[in-house]
């Protein structure tokens, strides 16, 4: 307060602390009254002669508290004496002596919650939420849910009831579900319910199968005194048999003689036929030559050389007078398009795409012939060719590109790998 020596009161009134009375110059007494200045303007501040009330914010040292009156009412509440101002410990009194360990049982008391860097019991139970870093306890016991991200307990663990949103493991396995139980036990039932049902019908089995045994036996007694009866009579058949044979050695023996009599007349009669045969042989072909007037038709031919309309074979092979004729074979269009020179010397395809001429089959040195290549009435159809055809400076020809278009193929085979070849074109 400034120093009023002197001063009047009129300038220094306002400097004056007053108690908020409605009767003037009542001072302090047990109604608590807000502190005003000299000129009726209210502090934060009301007293009375038990108890001093701050409506506005209190501060220690500078710094304004904010806890409330019930957080504070609440560390009374559990003993706990003060905050320090440098590291915020909370204190803990034990018998009205303050300690930094209780080493005797207490209540802690904290509203809402209390979050702790490390807590350390033999005993305790918690019945509201705790939060914290670690966790280290001897015994205890958690009477509502305990959550988090997750847990690890290396010693036993006893619950009267587990609960788990998705597995439960163990040994890093998930032990089945409570619906995987349900079914094995259901699975397990049916089997029971079957193998007592197979169990009834193996035993009505077995019995009528007892009885069928039974029957076999009887059966086999039947049978064997059958069999006994049976080859008896056999007995009585091979010695009719046995007749039999002599008998038939007899007959044997009368046919034979009859035998002979035509084997005699079966000789008259290849004589006549060695006749006949001469006759027939005079109008065959002399195996030195001969000429044959007909048509010769058979299914292999060999000859040594072959002239045809001449007779004349000038040093070769084959001398044919006038003609050869090599007919015209249709080829099967597709992608990939197949020759077999078995089938003839000469073909011919229409290209109706671009395709690849596949190496021939049965190739046999010399043959020669031509495959005649169309265009379809699209044209500009591109033909590629197997590895066996060869051309001159081994460049595959472009074949022409018009509609309708026709190209020549000449080739003559030089080994069964080799097909030398040449295209000339656009014929009209």
């Amino acid at each position: 307060m400034a120093d009023l020596t002197n001063a009047k009161i009129a300038n220094t009134y306002k400097d004056l602390l007053q108690v908020n009375a409605q009767t003037s110059n009542a001072g302090l007494d047990g109604t608590v009254r807000t502190i005003q200045d000299g000129g009726g303007t209210a502090s934060p501040i009301a007293m009375s002669t038990a108890q001093l009330n701050v409506t506005g914010q209190l501060a220690l040292a500078g710094t304004v508290l904010t806890a409330t009156a019930d957080q504070l009412n609440s560390l009374a509440a559990g003993a706990f004496t003060a905050l320090t101002a440098g590291d915020d410990t909370v204190k803990i009194t034990v018998g009205g002596v303050s300690v930094s360990t209780a080493t005797t049982s207490a209540t802690v008391v904290v509203n809402p919650t209390l979050s702790l860097t490390e807590v350390d019991a033999a005993t305790g139970s918690f019945n509201t939420k705790v939060s914290t870093t670690d966790f280290v306890a001897g015994t205890g016991s958690f009477t509502t849910k305990v959550s988090g991200v997750a847990a690890e307990f290396s010693g036993a663990v006893s619950a009267a009831n587990v609960y788990a949103s998705t597995n439960i493991f163990v040994g890093g396995t998930a032990i089945p579900s409570a619906a995987a139980i349900t079914s094995i036990n259901a699975a397990h039932t049916s089997t029971n319910n079957a193998l007592v049902a197979a169990s009834a019908a193996l035993a009505a089995s077995i019995g009528t199968a007892n009885t069928r045994i039974t029957s076999v036996s009887d059966f086999a007694v039947a049978l064997s005194s059958t069999l006994a009866t049976s080859i008896g009579t056999a007995n009585t058949r091979i010695t009719s048999v046995s007749d039999f044979a002599v008998a038939l050695s007899s007959t044997l023996a009368t046919s034979i003689g009859t035998a002979n009599t035509r084997i005699t007349s079966v000789s008259d009669f290849a004589v006549a036929l060695s006749a006949t045969l001469a006759a027939s042989i005079g109008t065959r072909l002399p195996l030195a030559g001969g000429t044959l007037t007909g048509i010769l038709s058979a299914t292999d031919v060999y000859v040594s050389a072959l002239a045809v309309g001449t007779n004349s074979l000038l040093g070769k092979d084959i001398h044919i007078e006038k003609a050869a004729v090599a007919d015209i074979q249709a080829l099967t269009d597709g992608t990939n398009i197949s020759v077999d020179f078995n089938v003839g010397q000469n073909f011919t395809v229409t290209l109706a795409g671009n395709r690849t001429l596949d190496n021939p089959t049965n190739c046999v040195a010399g043959q020669v012939g031509s495959i005649f290549i169309t265009q379809d009435g699209t044209g500009s159809r591109t033909l590629a060719y197997g590895s066996s055809w060869d051309f001159a400076g081994g460049t595959a020809p472009v074949l022409s590109t018009d509609a309708a278009a026709v190209d020549r193929l000449d080739y003559i085979v030089q080994t069964s790998t080799d097909v030398q070849a040449l295209v000339t074109k656009a014929y009209s």
